[in-house]
Order: C-alpha cells, then sequence, then structure tokens
C-alpha cells in the first residue's frame, strides 16, 4: 500500500471514529435519567421517550445545515403538519431560546397524558459553565397522538386560544388577559413602522403575529420553558426582552413592545433579503430606526461610552463585537488570558454593547448618505468579517483608525 492510499485510509478511520465518538457522546447525554417515583413500566411513556431521542438525534444531525436557507430538516417529520405551516420552522420557540439544546446534559423529568390524543413531556437541561449543574430550562412539550403515532406541537399554538386578540393594520395582536395592552402606543408605532418602509423602499407589509406579556418569565411559560437561569438579571429592573424568530413572521416582545418596531425592521429585512442572513449590522439598523430594550438611541449611547471607558482594553479596530473574557470577568483580545475558548459578546446586564456599536456606525452612515448609504453597508458587507471593509469603503475609515473615530465620534457628539 503506497503512502497516499494508507494516509486517505487513515483520514477516514479517523472521521469514522469521530462520528462514532460524537453519537456516543450524544446518547451519553440523553440517556433516560430515572428519578424516583417514575413508573417508566408504561408503554406509552417508552413510545415517547423513544420519539423524544429520535427528534433530538434529527436535531443533532441537522445541525450543521442549519446555515442553508434551502435545507429542510429531517426533524420537521417530528411535527405536526399545523404547526409547520404556521410556523416555518416549528423549532423556532425551542431553538431561539436553547441552541443546541440537544448537546446539554438532560434530565427527562416524564410525561402526562392531557385527554385522548394529547400528551405533553417534560425535560430540563444543565451546564458546567459557569457553575456545575446549571439549570438552562425546563421545558414541556404537546404530543398529539396520530394514525402515524406522536407528533410535537408547541406549547403556544395551545396557549394562544385563550389570548386576547387585536387587529392594527396589518398586525394581529396576541396578549393575555391579563396584559394591558396599549393601543395608542401601538398606533403610532405602526405609522413610524410605514414611515420607515416607505425610506427603505418597501412596498406592501406581510401579516404580522405580535406576542406580548408582561415580562420574560411569564412569556416562557406561554411557551412552555420554565425555570430558564436567563429570566432574572437584577432585583430593580424587568429587563425588556424581544424577538423576531419564533415563528413565520410572528413577534414576542414583553411589556412595552408595542410602542417599539425593533422586531418588525428585523422581519422588513427579512423578507427583502429573501431570508438570506445580514451581517451584524443589521442589529445596528433596527437598534438606531426602531430602538433597543424599549430605550432611546442617546441611553444607549450614554452606556456604551462608559462601557469603553470603564474598559480600555477593548481596541474596536481589532474586534466590533466581541473578546474574550479574563479571570477577572474583563473582556480581553488575548486568547490565552481567557477563562474560557469562545469569545462573547461585549454586552452586561443593561445592553448588548456590540449592537451599540454598530448603531453608531449606522448613524455616522445616516449622516453621511442617507437611508441609500444604510441599505449599501447592509447589502453589501457579505459578513462580520467584511465590516471593516464596508466602513473604509463607504465611510473611509481604515481598520487601524476604527477605534479612534468611533470612540472619539460618541465623545464629541453625545
Amino acid at each position: 500500500m503506497n503512502n497516499k492510499k494508507f494516509c486517505t485510509l487513515l483520514a477516514l478511520l479517523l472521521i469514522a471514529s469521530g462520528m462514532k465518538m460524537q453519537a456516543q457522546e450524544f446518547h451519553r447525554r440523553a440517556s433516560l435519567r430515572d428519578p424516583l417515583f417514575l413508573d417508566t413500566t408504561s408503554g406509552v411513556f417508552h413510545e415517547i421517550y423513544d420519539f423524544w431521542q429520535q427528534y433530538e438525534y434529527a436535531q443533532f444531525l441537522d445541525y450543521g445545515q442549519m446555515s442553508d436557507p434551502q435545507y429542510k430538516p429531517t426533524n420537521y417529520d417530528f411535527w405536526a403538519d399545523s404547526e409547520i405551516e404556521d410556523y416555518g420552522d416549528p423549532n423556532s420557540i425551542i431553538q431561539c431560546n436553547l441552541l443546541p439544546f440537544y448537546s446539554y446534559e438532560e434530565y427527562f423529568m416524564g410525561v402526562i397524558k392531557r385527554n385522548d390524543t394529547l400528551y405533553e413531556l417534560q425535560t430540563a437541561f444543565f451546564d458546567d459553565f459557569p457553575s456545575p449543574k446549571q439549570l438552562l430550562g425546563i421545558f414541556t412539550i404537546p404530543l398529539v397522538r396520530t394514525t402515524d403515532g406522536f407528533k410535537l406541537v408547541n406549547k403556544l399554538t395551545i396557549n394562544k386560544r385563550s389570548f386576547c386578540k387585536k387587529q392594527i393594520g396589518w398586525i394581529t395582536y396576541y396578549y393575555p388577559s391579563t396584559y394591558h395592552f396599549d393601543e395608542q402606543a401601538a398606533n403610532t408605532a405602526v405609522l413610524r413602522l410605514s414611515a420607515f418602509a416607505e425610506e427603505f423602499g418597501v412596498d406592501g407589509m406581510e401579516p404580522v403575529e405580535y406576542y406580548l406579556f408582561e415580562n420574560k418569565t411569564e412569556m416562557f411559560h406561554y411557551f412552555g420553558i420554565d425555570g430558564s437561569c436567563y429570566d432574572f438579571y437584577t432585583a430593580e429592573t424587568v429587563v425588556p426582552y424581544g424577538n423576531s424568530k419564533i415563528g413565520k413572521n410572528k413577534i414576542c416582545y414583553t411589556k412595552g413592545g408595542e410602542s417599539k418596531i425593533h422586531e418588525f425592521i428585523h422581519l422588513m429585512l427579512k423578507s427583502v433579503s429573501n431570508g438570506q442572513r445580514f451581517s451584524w449590522f443589521e442589529e445596528g439598523v433596527c437598534c438606531y430606526f426602531g430602538e433597543h430594550v424599549l430605550q432611546t438611541k442617546e441611553w444607549h449611547f450614554d452606556k456604551l461610552k462608559v462601557f469603553l471607558n470603564d474598559n480600555p482594553q477593548i481596541d474596536l479596530s481589532v474586534d466590533l463585537i466581541e473578546a474574550y473574557v479574563d479571570a477577572d470577568g474583563r473582556f480581553t483580545h488575548d486568547s490565552t488570558q481567557s477563562v474560557i475558548k469562545y469569545k462573547r459578546p461585549y454586552s452586561d446586564v443593561y445592553s448588548n454593547y456590540g449592537y451599540d456599536i454598530q448603531m453608531v456606525i449606522c448613524e455616522m452612515l445616516y449622516k453621511k448618505g442617507g437611508m441609500d448609504l444604510v441599505k449599501r453597508m447592509l447589502f453589501e458587507t457579505p459578513n462580520d468579517k467584511a465590516l471593516y471593509d464596508s466602513l473604509e469603503q463607504l465611510l473611509g475609515i481604515k481598520r487601524e483608525q476604527v477605534n479612534q473615530v468611533i470612540k472619539g465620534y460618541l465623545e464629541e457628539t453625545y
């Protein structure tokens, strides 16, 4: 056997070995935990548990293909047809809150029968970072029995039947009966969104479902997610939260969300790009024209100035979005000082400063060339790595100048 054939065979064996180890690791994580008093003798229990394991494994296999908008994941086969029709991606509520959940340690809690055709499984996921056995979330997921076996349903599908409903223009608002809906604020926001769409050059709006909740804990409850460690940030403040990735033309937001248009702009940009993802600059556009966490740009820029002054080691010419974190919790561009292997976005409990930095860039572009220049930045920046090239081309700022220019603009303007 010549060296070339030997190397090829060795490479194939290593790949096969790696895939086997991955599969073994997946099954280890998804193995059934048998807590006290959980009756696992039921045939229905094992039928549902096996079904859930197969769904998780399908997610595991499909994960590498998710960046391809033309790829239809095989895990869709586990969902009721009505969920695919209504959400587009029926996995979206689970994925946008815990992805990839199937790679974490799982504690399968059990199954309960609701009626002759409806069951619910409950399962929890844990991570060992930053502390051992940190709870990521407890999921309650309905299943309906069909002639072909079981099919998954989103908890929101069942809960929305009891929601109040309000139609304003092309937007249908859904909210629990305990939520105080601000119709005046919603009307004002719709007018603002129409004005933005006209300036951006979008003709016509697709129908949107907008779900509003008192806070994130209540929102997660109606999604079928309880006990999430991401629900609480500070004792004094309920931090606003919104998401436009919970399904086809669906938005969710916490109290006050009807007054803002951030998530609507995400949907609008998605429609004009045929579903293609933009660079991180998209968040700057949505924040600048549609606010972020219900706060004005001035509020964010003040926070950003304090954040950058408190972290002088951050060099925006090195990275506009994220950095490593050292043992003291401070950002660093030196990977050898990092306590974790990956970078994390510039953020704290008050704001995502990576968003705010992109908002500064958006304002600089808008002041120089109006919406046309903002659109060029959006459409001509293929990915985050190309942000520096776009800044040089559209604003004449070389990469080595970015840190000084952005910090200087903030100091001079705000």
